[in-house]
């Protein structure tokens, strides 16, 4: 073997060993769904988009918003008996066949609802909560520009075809990183199989949940399918791996199993959340001004946490910004800075700092008294 075929091998060698053992990530997911996001849960931040802000119709993925907002208006009342209207009976399609008239407990409707997508259950709830199906969707229309979800707009609560019934990828995973905070609901949508009652027949409602991903991949906890002609297929999932969780979009894709497991592999694989500080933990300390003090503490006013490709947290830079002066009196509690955190000169994360503890400030008397103190404290020492 000569010699230039000798270091082309060792050279291979070197990147392939390189590759496995370095922070190398994966390239971006070639996925066929014509709008996705992968948003961090806690953090909200999104690692992966493509047309994040297109509008279209979301289909079914619309009962993450009346699931969600259902338990968060009427979350203590899960074993109150609806009673099925002649409207939510009539409505078709996907459902789980109520029947008018029929007496089913809200929490039974909210898995029929989020595991067989029933768009009967859907109106029944919305009846339920908001008094009629046009109020409950004021109200979801409501709690989606509370969100943020800015280019989103209800028609109805189950996702049925309407021209003014549209969402985006992005607002999709605000909706969803919202829904997954209630207790509730995130064990509903993880919930694989139920057992409900059906008034009048012999056997039960058996609902099996429509999120396949809930079977096929590790960690995946929720959360909801759809499908209309105008949608296309669509998904919205997460799941959970060593306490970090990423929340997937799918919006008119050709295979949104496989378009979902790739996006949320490419986010497991890359990307980490990093803590920097928790809520109360001491960042600096700052000079004060006519205090009896001459520094005061700065605390964390809220945890700051960044999601980062996995390797950068070793790059992180901190810069503390305080107020011009900072002068007594000061309260423990009150905001005297910010904190900022940089990646590559781009900030990537910050908070405010707040005083660790009261400051008054400086008068002769009190000076008095702490000199005193302090000469008093000295001579007890001292015969110890």
């Amino acid at each position: 073997m000569n010699f230039k075929k000798r270091l082309f091998l060792v050279g291979l060698v070197i990147t392939v060993f390189l590759l496995g053992t370095s922070n190398a990530y994966a390239a971006l997911p070639e996925i066929t769904a014509a709008a996705a996001v992968v948003m961090e849960a806690k953090t909200g931040k999104i690692v992966f988009s493509k047309n994040p802000d297109e509008k279209r119709a979301p289909a079914s993925t619309t009962k993450i918003m009346t699931g969600a907002l259902a338990l968060e208006k009427k979350g203590d009342s899960l074993d109150q008996i609806v009673t099925a209207s002649v409207r939510a009976a009539a409505t078709g399609e996907s459902s789980i066949w109520l029947e008018e008239g029929e007496k089913l407990s809200f929490g039974n409707l909210l898995y029929g609802l989020l595991l067989r997508s029933g768009n009967d259950a859907a109106v029944a709830i919305s009846e339920f909560v908001g008094g009629s199906e046009q109020e409950f969707v004021q109200m979801m229309n409501a709690k989606a520009q509370e969100l943020g979800a800015k280019n989103t707009h209800f028609m109805n609560p189950n996702g049925l075809p309407n021209d003014d019934h549209y969402t985006t990828a992005r607002d999709l995973a605000l909706i969803a990183r919202y829904a997954l905070q209630n207790p509730k609901f995130a064990e509903i949508v993880s919930t694989k199989t139920k057992e409900i009652p059906w008034p009048g027949h012999e056997w039960d409602r058996q609902l099996v949940n429509t999120n396949k991903l809930l079977w096929r991949l590790e960690g995946a906890n929720g959360v909801k399918t759809g499908y209309t002609n105008a949608a296309g297929h669509c998904l919205v999932s997460s799941a959970d791996r060593d306490g970090q969780q990423f929340i997937t979009v799918v919006l008119g894709s050709q295979d949104m199993w496989s378009d979902s497991t790739q996006l949320l592999e490419y986010a497991f694989h890359n990307f980490e959340r990093v803590t920097i500080f928790r809520k109360g933990e001491k960042v600096a300390d700052a000079p004060i001004d006519q205090g009896m003090e001459q520094k005061v503490g700065l605390l964390a006013a809220q945890d700051v946490d960044t999601v980062l490709l996995k390797g950068q947290a070793k790059d992180l830079e901190k810069k503390v910004l305080l107020k011009e002066r900072i002068t007594a009196p000061v309260q423990q509690g009150d905001v005297v800075g910010k904190i900022k955190i940089y990646l590559a000169n781009q900030e990537v994360a910050s908070d405010n700092l707040v005083a660790a503890q009261e400051v008054h400030q400086k008068t002769l008397l009190r000076s008095f008294i702490k000199e005193f103190w302090g000469i008093f404290a000295a001579m007890i020492k001292s015969f110890a």
